[in-house]
C-alpha cells in the first residue's frame, strides 16, 4: 500500500468518525427533546378540545 493510498484511508475513517459523532449528537439532542415537544404539542391538543368542546355546549344552551 502506498502512501496515498494510505493517506486516503486514513481520511475517510477520520471522516467516517466524525459524521458517526454528529449523528450521535444529534440523535441525542433529539431524545432530549423530543418528549418535550410531544407535551407540548399534548397540552395544544387538549386546549384545543376544551375550547371546542365549550364551543359546542354554548351553542347547545343558545339552540335551546
Amino acid at each position: 500500500m502506498d502512501a496515498l493510498q494510505l493517506r486516503n484511508d486514513v481520511c475517510v475513517s477520520n471522516c467516517a468518525q466524525k459524521y458517526i459523532h454528529a449523528n450521535h449528537k444529534i440523535m441525542e439532542i433529539f431524545m432530549e427533546v423530543q418528549p418535550i415537544m410531544v407535551r407540548k404539542r399534548i397540552e395544544e391538543i387538549n386546549t384545543t378540545q376544551a375550547a371546542l368542546e365549550a364551543q359546542n355546549q354554548q351553542v347547545t344552551q343558545n339552540s335551546q
